[in-house]
C-alpha cells in the first residue's frame, strides 16, 4: 500500500468509528445501580406512573448521552438534596447506550408484579352526601 492508501485507509477507518453507535463491551450495571433503578421502578410504580415513564424515556433514548452530560453539569446543586454516591452510580449507568432500554424494561417488569389494590370501602354515603348535610 502507498502512502496515500494508506492515509486513505486511516482516515476511513477514523470516520467508521467516529459513527459508531453501539458499544463493544456488553452492558452489565452494576449492584448498586441496579438497587438505584429497583428504587426508582417502584417509586414510578407507587405513583402510578409506569405508562408516562416509559413514554418518556422513549422518547429521550436517542439523547441518553446528552441526559448524562445534564446531570454532569447539575451535579454541584442536586448534590446537595440527594445521595451523592447514588447520583453518580445514576449518572455513570446513563453513560450506556443499553441503559435506557434496560431500565423501560424493569419499571415495566416491576409494574406488572406488583399487586393491584383495589379502593378502600368508603361505606354507603358519599363523601359529597356527609359534606352536603
Amino acid at each position: 500500500m502507498t502512502g496515500s492508501g494508506k492515509k486513505w485507509h486511516s482516515f476511513t477507518a477514523s470516520l467508521h468509528h467516529a459513527f459508531k453507535t453501539g458499544s463493544e463491551e456488553p452492558f452489565h450495571p452494576t449492584s448498586r445501580q441496579k438497587t438505584i433503578v429497583m428504587k426508582l421502578a417502584r417509586w414510578v410504580d407507587g405513583r402510578k406512573l409506569t405508562m408516562p415513564a416509559v413514554m418518556f424515556l422513549e422518547s429521550v433514548t436517542p439523547l441518553n448521552f446528552v441526559s448524562n452530560q445534564v446531570m454532569v453539569f447539575f451535579h454541584p446543586f442536586v448534590t446537595t438534596f440527594l445521595n451523592p454516591a447514588d447520583y453518580e452510580a445514576f449518572q455513570d449507568l446513563l453513560e450506556h447506550r443499553e441503559s435506557i432500554p434496560y431500565l423501560i424494561d424493569k419499571i415495566e417488569n416491576y409494574s406488572a408484579e406488583s399487586p393491584v389494590l383495589s379502593p378502600p370501602e368508603t361505606g354507603t354515603h358519599s363523601e359529597y352526601e356527609e359534606c352536603a348535610q
